[in-house]
């Protein structure tokens, strides 16, 4: 890169912030241009599980990558003056014998005994638990409009982040000739990028709800089919859907009935619905971020794809694609677009 030049960020959702917070403590000049309407980082429930529950296996790299989230978050709140990151235990409702089993088996191994904790302890009273519960140690929450909307703002108080649509603000040509490295962090939107969109990335409708209510246990995170996250004041957001290929924002009757569904077979509460919302999370195929640069445009780059873990392995991947940029360190592998490079081909011989 020509170190005369800034470092441009499309896109300032969890992706192109977390990107733009490493550029800043290593104080590289960048600028983040972003639409003020952001329709996943902000939606997303901002949950931190160390563990997958499907078959209670630890998530990808979460040895590494959740010491590292704290810190970040942390250094974030410092920064902006808003809370982010709470700690918070999250309660597994068991949903078979085997689930219980295996649990029981796993906990007591050294590398997921810091994450599975104690079963049938201080269960609710109205929580489904016929196969028992179990819980997460050092799972978390992250306030994600403190995290968005704090780091936008003071982003934008230091001159480093625009309001608007890039291709309205500046032409390929004037791209190139200010910025050194175009970094597209566009979400879901990335399937309307010419450049990027022969990358396997697909669009993911989410759908939650808010809810509130006076008896719902409001110190841990409850989960069986969907999650209950307190959020302060008997608020609770419910959620999530996952509706593949979807890349609409409207809220859907089909939507709150699956999810009030689900509500009923994790817990008998008396609650009210205050709010539905629909968000679209960028996943890709093989559940692994992608981040790299253009094939052929160099000063084009990517990071995208963060998925449903995006507010666990942001921070560390936006460390990787930093590295990459600024030092020229190689990009791990599983999370380098160089994996899909036949891809890239296809494109235009199909």
């Amino acid at each position: 890169m020509q170190e005369d030049k800034k470092i441009a960020i499309i896109g300032g959702g969890l992706s192109g912030l977390s990107l733009g917070f490493q550029l800043y403590k290593k104080g590289i000049s960048f600028e983040i241009i972003t639409k003020k309407e952001n329709f996943s980082s902000v939606i997303a429930a901002g949950l931190i599980n160390p563990i997958v529950f499907r078959r209670t296996t630890k998530s990808w790299e979460v040895d590494t990558f959740l010491p590292f989230a704290k810190e970040f978050y942390k250094e974030v709140e410092s920064e902006i003056g808003e809370g982010c990151w709470h700690d918070l235990a999250i309660r597994r409702s068991f949903s078979h014998d085997q689930e219980a089993d295996d649990w029981t088996k796993k906990k007591t191994k050294d590398n997921y005994s810091d994450y599975l904790g104690a079963i049938n302890s201080e269960s609710p009273e109205a929580l489904y638990k016929e196969y028992g519960t179990g819980v997460v140690k050092q799972g978390a929450w992250i306030d994600t409009h403190h995290f968005i909307y704090g780091l936008r703002d003071f982003f934008e108080t230091k001159g480093l982040l625009k309001y608007g649509d890039v291709k309205e603000l500046y032409n390929e040509k004037e791209l190139t000739e200010k910025f050194s490295a175009v970094i597209f962090c566009e979400g879901y939107e990335m399937i309307h990028n010419d450049d990027f969109n022969y990358l396997p990335l697909d669009p993911t409708k989410g759908q939650t709800l808010l809810i509130h209510s006076e008896e719902i246990p409001a110190n841990e995170s409850i989960n069986r089919k969907c999650f209950v996250l307190p959020v302060g004041n008997n608020h609770y957001k419910v959620g999530a859907t996952y509706e593949w290929s979807n890349a609409t924002l409207n809220c859907t009757a089909e939507a709150r009935k699956q999810l009030e569904d689900d509500l009923k077979n994790l817990i008998q509460s008396n609650y009210t619905v205050v709010e539905q919302e629909a968000g679209v999370r960028p996943t890709v195929k093989d559940r692994r971020p992608l981040l790299g640069q253009h094939p052929h445009k160099k000063n084009l780059y990517i990071f995208n794809g963060l998925g449903a873990k995006g507010y666990l392995i942001a921070p560390y991947m936006a460390k990787e694609m930093c590295d990459f940029l600024v030092d020229g360190k190689p990009l791990m592998k599983e999370v380098n677009i160089q994996r899909y490079e036949t891809l890239f081909g296809s494109k235009f011989t199909s």
